[in-house]
């Protein structure tokens, strides 16, 4: 109760701080080969957790509270941004207030709004995500398909009109089968890209649903040590800044199968925490503490 109360007033923000001060450093060292040379990929979604009863202010429903959790997730493999809400916050209002020019944002079907994807592109932000199955549409110019993408699966690639006159949007739609027949229809602001590419792209979504299922299984978030949003904040960055230490040990591993982070890769951790090794994953982030005490005494 004591730690409770006193993460209800220590500012979450010194723990903001230092995940995006590590952040960076995890960027520069966990990179991968991005997709067909793209760059700025950004994978957005939101995740509920579960809270007690008198957590009154994260409204969900009258007998299960929550908040929800909008992360922002890139191509690397790595979040990069956390947006806290009650467990009724909108995702595309989050999103609405977050993006910035030049990044491509995957996005689920719940994120489906003309009039959100007309600011994403008038900001010079793009959008893949997959169409609606009831949406209403056009076609006003079909695209050339290669043989190879048409070989696998690659059905259509058109430049549509969604909507009704007061509510319209033009975008592009490439039509995919599945190797069991199952047909997805993606939607797109990229006209640069090879139909095949955006489907795969979209297909590097999955990693933010995987990043969900890791932290709430390795991470111990099924208990909140304080009750109040900020001691919520201080939690969730604070695992935030344990899986980017996670991944900056899993790159320095010389064993592989470390490097996927599975759970041998956590019992490995917990047996040689204080490794030589390990103790130089740990040198970057007690780095960032030391030369954030000023922020620190700073800090409400």
């Amino acid at each position: 109760s004591s730690f409770s109360r006193a993460n209800a007033n220590r500012s979450y923000r010194l723990w903001r701080y230092l995940f995006h001060r590590l952040w960076q450093q995890a960027k520069a060292q966990c990179a991968l080969p991005q997709l067909e040379g793209l760059v700025q990929v950004v994978a957005v979604d939101g995740t509920l957790f579960d809270c007690l009863t008198r957590m009154s202010w994260a409204v969900y429903r009258s007998t299960a509270p929550k908040v929800k959790g909008h992360f922002f997730f890139n191509l690397d493999g790595l979040p990069e941004r956390l947006v806290l809400t009650t467990g009724s916050g909108s995702e595309r209002e989050v999103l609405t207030t977050n993006y910035r020019p030049g990044v491509t944002y995957l996005l689920d079907r719940g994120y489906n709004d003309y009039e959100l994807f007309r600011n994403l592109v008038k900001a010079r932000a793009h959008f893949v995500t997959r169409m609606l199955r009831n949406a209403g549409w056009t076609a006003l110019e079909t695209y050339p398909v290669s043989a190879t993408d048409q070989a696998v699966g690659v059905k259509s690639d058109q430049q549509i009109q969604l909507g009704h006159s007061h509510n319209m949007l033009t975008a592009r739609l490439v039509i995919y089968q599945k190797l069991d027949g199952t047909i997805i229809h993606y939607l797109t602001s990229r006209y640069d890209v090879e139909a095949l590419t955006l489907v795969r792209l979209y297909d590097h979504r999955w990693q933010i649903e995987r990043f969900f299922a890791w932290i709430k299984l390795h991470l111990q978030l099924e208990h909140w040590y304080s009750e109040k949003e900020n001691g919520v904040l201080i939690q969730l960055y604070a695992t935030l800044i344990t899986f980017l230490l996670l991944k900056l040990h899993s790159a320095k591993c010389t064993k592989l199968e470390h490097r996927a982070m599975r759970i041998g890769f956590i019992r490995y951790i917990d047996q040689r925490l204080f490794d030589r090794l390990a103790k130089a994953s740990l040198e970057v982030y007690f780095e960032l503490l030391n030369s954030s005490s000023e922020l620190s005494q700073s800090s409400p």
